[in-house]
């Protein structure tokens, strides 16, 4: 070969890097275009929580601040490790939050509040609802332009799915601080199963299903349930994918991830059930089948009528926009040439199943009771929001490239216009923790945490000291130290034993570091009662049982397993 042909090789192949580079520079300007619009979209939609003093009195408020504060309250005192039972909350009894409330969005507000103790507790709840925007609008469009690449109609897709009123009602009605945060983990979880069964890519399904996944048990259990029957349609629906041998290592491999990564929130839930009568095991009148469809929707409420929200201002309707574009979508399926579009098909099919179930057309009255800790059938509008936010934009994928840009854009413009017209702003108020009262509202709503005999004798609770009483037997009692879930005292007796009832609501894991004292056991007015045969110091705390220690160690080593797992695949 000449040296005139070996240049202009050299030529050729400089010239080929070098438009390389720039497609990847112009690939990064524009995400970073993309992903500052995301931004600005966000603060648009949290504008109204910007003011000084100024949250959400919404329905569950209170509950996340009293649960943050007291949290902040277990650090201070030492408690680190997944604290289970709150002080300061249920006249400072000591309320086990931490065993059923999934721990993502407590326990992560309170570590930024302990670390940050410049910022308010209301400071923090803002932060986290901007977090909460701004990355549920990240992984819709990183999931969708993965679908399409296209990257303003994705964004489209992104801006419907955080616009839709019910998403901006859990934050501006509800503040249902755990649910409005799964929005950010189920584009994620949807993302790793595309990997797989379209891209045939399981390393990126490792990372993106196994995380999610784990995210969304840690962070709220009802939309966990309902997302996994439905994923589980989506997996029927490409069942030829899924039964493929390489898919269903694949799927085995990360269920068992996922399991041993959360055993450790998952075993003191069981233990309760099966050792405890806590209230919210108790099939309460909210979760019957006639009270889940008594909430369930008329088909009218799902249309943007000035009625078409509850009493207390939860807004059901869909977008006018979303509504014509998803029926666009619906005659448009048949002229996309995308090669992938069966997706938008599943989903279309999935979110009106889900749409479907909100009614009080679906027979809830029926359903099995595991069903029917939904309590309201209005929550699957979250389901709806995911499913159909992608579908409606499938219409835009074959209009003209010179036309695409301009239209998105117009759209998301239109889109981000409605929903802020219709955000509830009349539960935005001036107010301090100061106003809030940890000791009662950190409960709950309907009493779901607490012992069922103190539901039973309620008014014993309400008149009890922080003392410790004397069930059966002689002696004398002093308390040398006393912050739920930790007690320290000094007992003499002038009997053979004595029975006593200690100021803590009793959940199964209580323990005494006297390893001579094994009858800790539930008082009949629902306190940790204890018998001592003895004179001496004794310390009770709640540690959790040792199934629970081991879950801990199974969890660390699931996770330890799993990140090495993910780096080995990277290699």
């Amino acid at each position: 070969m000449g040296s005139k042909s070996k240049r202009n090789i050299a030529i050729y192949r400089k010239k080929q890097i070098d438009i390389n580079f720039k497609r990847k520079d112009d690939i990064k300007m524009k995400n970073k275009k993309i992903y500052l619009l995301i931004l600005i979209i966000s603060i648009i939609f949290i504008a109204p929580l910007i003011r000084f003093n100024t949250y959400i009195w919404g329905h569950d408020s209170f509950f996340h601040i009293s649960n943050i504060i007291a949290l902040k309250e277990s650090f201070l005192s030492g408690n680190w490790l997944f604290p289970k039972v709150y002080p300061i909350i249920a006249r400072g009894f000591g309320y086990a939050t931490g065993i059923f409330y999934n721990p993502i969005p407590h326990l992560s507000l309170s570590f930024l509040s302990y670390i940050l103790p410049m910022l308010s507790v209301l400071s923090i709840l803002k932060i986290a609802h901007l977090v909460t925007i701004f990355f549920s609008m990240l992984f819709m469009y990183q999931f969708v332009y993965k679908i399409t690449k296209r990257d303003y109609i994705s964004l489209l897709a992104a801006v419907l799915y955080i616009s839709f009123p019910y998403f901006l009602t859990d934050i501006y009605v509800r503040d249902a601080l755990a649910e409005s945060l799964s929005f950010v983990f189920i584009p994620l979880l949807f993302n790793g199963l595309y990997e797989l069964l379209y891209l045939n890519n399981s390393s990126k399904f490792y990372i993106l299903f196994v995380s999610s996944a784990v995210g969304l048990i840690l962070t709220h259990t009802i939309t966990t349930f309902y997302i996994s029957l439905f994923s589980f349609l989506f997996l029927l629906l490409n069942l030829k994918k899924v039964l493929k041998k390489e898919n269903i290592k694949s799927f085995i491999i990360a269920f068992v991830f996922i399991i041993g990564m959360s055993i450790f929130y998952l075993v003191p839930i069981i233990e309760q059930k099966i050792y405890a009568d806590i209230n919210i095991f108790n099939g309460a009148s909210t979760f019957s089948g006639q009270s889940v469809f008594n909430y369930a929707l008329s088909l009218f409420s799902l249309l943007p009528f000035n009625n078409s929200k509850s009493p207390d201002g939860i807004q059901f309707f869909i977008l006018i926009p979303m509504i014509f574009l998803i029926i666009f979508s619906i005659f448009k399926y048949k002229d996309c040439k995308l090669p992938n579009k069966k997706i938008f098909l599943d989903f279309l099919i999935i979110g009106s199943i889900a749409l479907f179930m909100t009614t009080d057309l679906f027979p809830w009255s029926k359903m099995p009771n595991i069903m029917l800790y939904i309590q309201f059938p209005w929550r699957l509008l979250l389901l709806v929001d995911f499913f159909l936010s992608p579908f409606a934009i499938l219409c835009l994928l074959d209009i003209k490239e010179e036309y695409k840009n301009y239209l998105s854009i117009g759209l998301i413009i239109l889109v981000t216009a409605s929903s802020l017209e219709m955000l509830n702003l009349e539960k935005v108020t001036s107010f301090t923790t100061n106003d809030v009262d940890v000791s009662t509202m950190g409960i709950g709503a309907v009493n779901d945490y607490l012992p069922t005999k103190v539901i039973n004798n309620y008014d014993y609770y309400l008149n009890r000291s922080e003392d410790i009483k004397i069930l059966k037997g002689k002696g004398t009692v002093d308390i040398e130290y006393y912050k739920a879930p930790y007690i320290k005292f000094n007992a003499t007796l002038d009997s053979e034993e004595m029975v006593l009832e200690l100021p803590l609501l009793y959940y199964y894991g209580y323990s005494c570091i006297d390893p001579g004292i094994k009858n800790i056991k539930e008082s009949p007015n629902g306190f940790v009662e204890l018998t001592i045969n003895k004179n001496n110091n004794y310390t009770v705390n709640y540690t959790g049982s040792k199934f629970y220690g081991i879950s801990i160690n199974i969890s660390l080593l699931t996770l330890l397993a799993y990140i090495i797992y993910i780096q080995k695949r990277s290699e």
